[in-house]
């Protein structure tokens, strides 16, 4: 122990004793030697403050800071001494510099809140006066609120809002990470809405999934308003998440809670899979419903399980007499319940029933706490008897079953992609030509690639799923060539993860490359669509590798490939086999133009138009 860490465990002892001059002394002694020891100096503002003295506790803190902006000792500190002194708002910008670092810290978070609201305090203090007894539910996502908002919307004394505008959801992540004032961007959507509603002497509703981020203010701002937590299953709220694709590539992606890349936590939270990153998600938010709800009045709030939604229109009947509603009509309610929620199809896409039991165990472990305090309990989210516990995690391939080899294999290499997977899997097993078999091979960095890659093993035979093992030497040229030596097929394609075939596809590329034995391939035009679904157009290829001569193939590849179309074709498997650029040891690229040179079969070009694949 150094000399300044013995002067400090004295200090401790001295202070705990009461002995507050001399502790004091000693601090200033560790000062005169390290000018900059934050503990030292965050001590000596604490005992000054203490002592009565928030002007000197205030510089002290303030020089604490400056050794480490981000001490959060000081900065709690400081705003306690700023907020005796009348003058919290100072201390804005250092809390939304500490906020942005650390977006789940809700103490800052609400001090952060505080300097907001004093500095518009007298604007607001009317506003706030003539509110009524508003209503919102909360919740994790849109599923079970639009079924609620529909259903609430027969009142006749209510208005209803369910997402009415953009505002929230277009700042909601800035309100998280600490660059934009929570309650000002609330109002700014909300207010006028809200001041219609009570001039025409009707309860304001709200249903809109981003409220609940919102949750603690309302309850310190709407003293008289009510609270119905809709809660979803953890697990069930993973399934439905994941096969809406959340954090990879959900069109809502960019307004989802995630840590800026300033935030301490960013790390862990990008290497977290994608069920992890939801889970994540589903926790913060009730945890944030849980932790804002605290101080209400408990006859103010009420739980609403969505699988209650599902028990008929008494469980909405109960819901308008909380809330004060009038007009139920038991008749009117009933048809909305079961159009909304039965209008979500799921298809084959694997619900956490079909989850090995180490999947759910995992995620429980992340969701489990909070889960319990919402009335989910381990023995609802992972019932045995839900399917979970029927199969074993890691089943052995089951073979085809025709005795000779399928005409065609079809390899998927994979690192992530669960409910793409799903989709392209589909779309795979949707050809109406069926004589194939799919090799899944999965890198094992997420585990639900792996749930979903068995659950399609197990759905159909043709299927085969494999890890790889192969957690460093991803898209080695070793992994793609071991794929081909695992099929005994004439004919092998690659399949992605994030690409779609038509129906035909399979059926026309074998149809042209079996008219003649020099063609080594064939492959088609893809579609294009962006990110929201909307066709784009074909896409842009201009490959021909029929030449005579491999130079001119080399740098005709080389000068002209624009999108990777050829890659993922019909080859003859036996001629892939003698592919050089297969046998190589390093890593291999999509991109690279070695493969077609290597070819001394002629190969068709794009001027084959085949159903093209969706990219």
């Amino acid at each position: 122990m150094t000399t300044t860490e013995t002067i400090m465990a004295r200090v401790e002892e001295l202070y705990g004793a009461g002995r507050r001059d001399e502790a004091k002394a000693l601090l200033l002694e560790i000062i005169a030697g390290e000018p900059n020891h934050k503990e030292a100096l965050n001590n000596l503002g604490v005992i000054h403050f203490e002592e009565g003295d928030a002007g000197k506790a205030t510089d002290f803190f303030l020089k604490a800071l400056s050794a480490d902006p981000y001490d959060r000792n000081a900065l709690l500190n400081l705003a306690d001494a700023l907020r005796f002194r009348g003058q919290l708002p100072a201390i804005a910008s250092l809390i939304k510099k500490q906020v942005a670092k650390d977006p789940r810290d809700r103490e800052l978070r609400a001090i952060l809140d505080e300097t907001y609201l004093l500095s518009r305090q007298e604007t607001d203090k009317q506003f706030f006066r003539e509110a009524g007894e508003p209503f919102f539910v909360l919740s994790t996502g849109n599923c079970g609120t639009a079924t609620l908002a529909e259903a609430l919307r027969t009142a006749t004394n209510a208005r209803i809002h369910h997402r009415p505008d953009n505002v929230l959801e277009e700042n909601l992540l800035a309100c998280y990470q600490g660059r934009e004032d929570r309650r000002k961007v609330f109002y700014a959507s909300r207010r006028k809405l809200m001041e219609a509603a009570w001039r025409e002497g009707a309860i304001y509703g709200e249903t809109t999934p981003a409220t609940a981020f919102f949750s603690d203010l309302l309850a310190r701002d709407l003293p008289r308003a009510k609270f119905v937590v809709l809660v979803r299953d953890p697990l069930s709220f993973v399934s439905s998440s994941l096969h809406r694709n959340f954090y990879q590539g959900h069109r809502d992606d960019g307004f989802r809670l995630k840590p800026s890349s300033e935030d301490r936590d960013y790390p862990e939270w990008k290497e977290l899979s994608q069920a992890e990153k939801i889970c994540r998600l589903w926790t913060d938010i009730y945890q944030g419903i849980l932790t804002g709800l605290e101080a209400v009045d408990p006859g103010r709030v009420t739980i609403l399980h969505l699988e209650d939604l599902a028990a008929g229109a008494k469980i909405i009947e109960q819901i308008f007499d909380f809330l004060g509603l009038s007009g139920f009509q038991a008749e009117v309610i009933a048809p909305i319940l079961q159009t909304r929620l039965n209008a979500a199809a799921y298809g084959r896409f694997p619900g956490s029933g079909d989850w090995s039991s180490e999947m759910r165990r995992r995620l429980l472990d992340l969701c489990g706490p909070v889960a319990e305090r919402l009335g989910y309990g381990p023995e609802t989210t992972d019932d045995p008897s839900s399917g979970a516990a029927a199969h074993s995690p890691t089943p052995a391939p089951t073979p085809p079953p025709a005795k000779r080899p399928p005409k065609v294999t079809i390899g998927l290499l994979l690192y992530s992609g669960g409910a793409m997977l799903s989709q392209s899997l589909e779309s795979i097993l949707g050809q109406d030509c069926g004589d194939f078999e799919v090799i899944v091979s999965d890198h094992g960095s997420d585990p639900f690639v792996a749930e979903v890659g068995r659950h399609y093993e197990r759905l159909d035979r043709r299927i085969r799923y494999i890890d790889s093992g192969d957690r460093q030497g991803y898209l080695g040229i070793n992994n793609f060539a071991r794929m081909i030596e695992l099929s005994e097929s004439p004919y092998f394609m690659w399949g992605s993860y994030d690409d779609r075939i038509e129906t035909e596809f399979l059926r026309r590329c074998l149809e042209t490359i079996e008219q003649d034995d020099s063609i080594a391939l064939v492959y088609p035009r893809s579609r294009v669509y962006n990110e929201r679904g909307d066709y784009v157009g074909l896409g842009n290829d201009v490959l021909k590798a029929d030449g005579d001569d491999p130079y001119d193939r080399f740098l005709h590849v080389i000068w002209e490939l624009n999108m990777c179309n050829a890659f993922y074709g019909v080859f003859r498997r036996q001629i892939m086999r003698k592919t050089r650029s297969l046998r190589m040891t390093t890593c291999f690229s999509l991109r690279s133009p070695c493969w077609a040179g290597s070819f001394r079969s002629r190969m068709s070009c794009s001027s084959v138009i085949l159903p093209g694949i969706t990219t």
